[in-house]
């Protein structure tokens, strides 16, 4: 610490074996964001009866900064699975909901719905974080290969083990989960031809793990999912700054 504290009262809360990337992101964060995530945590501890890793403090801060991003951006990409979440994860999908009121009247925003299914499905990932199933060695084959790619297509680097491809790992988890065959969103067209014009490697990278999912998974990936890749894409590869 770059000063010595001596009023121990003013401590708010303590996080113990914090990787130095956690603390790279919450020096980046918004004290705001930091602060309501811890809330959601707390809240969730306190209406889900089950453990919940101390993970979910960074995916959500990370999660709230980028949706709250996106939503200056005008950026919106639906969830399709929220109906399903609602229904097999109800206490998780109660708390998404009240995180999602609690951020809006917080920041003076109005977050898409969706975002409640999505804050619930990271909190699902936080308790089942020690369970491995056939079905996730899968993707870890799948994830495996499109971070080759990436990392062969911009001649770069990725840290597998840092909070950043954590979080590429997450949204490719939930973009396998919710592809369909749905038109671009008028809104974003505006946007998917800014990033194609401004990033073209990242955008003829986001071709070939298009590809790549194509022909492992059998399914199209239309430009509504294929905008959000090259932005998650983008932000992997720090090309954002």
């Amino acid at each position: 610490m770059p000063y010595e504290l001596n009023d121990l009262s003013k401590v708010d809360r303590t996080f113990y074996d914090v990787k130095k990337e956690h603390i790279m992101m919450f020096d980046e964060a918004d004290e705001k964001v930091i602060a309501i995530a811890v809330e959601i945590v707390d809240y969730a501890r306190a209406h889900i009866n089950k453990d919940i890793g101390d993970y979910l403090y960074y995916v959500l801060v990370d999660h709230i900064n980028f949706a709250i991003e996106r939503y200056k951006n005008k950026v919106y990409v639906p969830m399709k699975l929220s109906n399903e979440i609602k229904f097999n994860y109800d206490a998780e999908y109660k708390v998404g909901d009240w995180a999602w009121h609690h951020i809006n009247q917080r920041f003076g925003i109005n977050l898409p719905k969706d975002e409640r299914s999505i804050i619930a499905m990271h909190i699902v990932e936080s308790e089942e974080s020690s369970h491995h199933s056939q079905r996730e060695v899968s993707f870890e084959e799948i994830d495996d290969r499109v971070m080759k790619i990436i990392c062969e297509d911009l001649s770069i680097e990725i840290n597998r083990e840092g909070f950043n491809a954590y979080r590429f790992e997450t949204h490719l988890k939930y973009l396998l989960q919710r592809i369909d065959d749905q038109p671009l969103n008028s809104e974003n067209v505006e946007m998917f031809e800014i990033m194609k014009e401004k990033y073209p490697d990242v955008y003829m990278c986001t071709k070939d793990v298009c590809e790549y999912l194509k022909m492992q998974t059998g399914m199209e990936i239309n430009d509504e999912e294929m905008l959000y890749l090259m932005l998650h894409i983008n932000r992997l590869t720090d090309r954002n700054n």
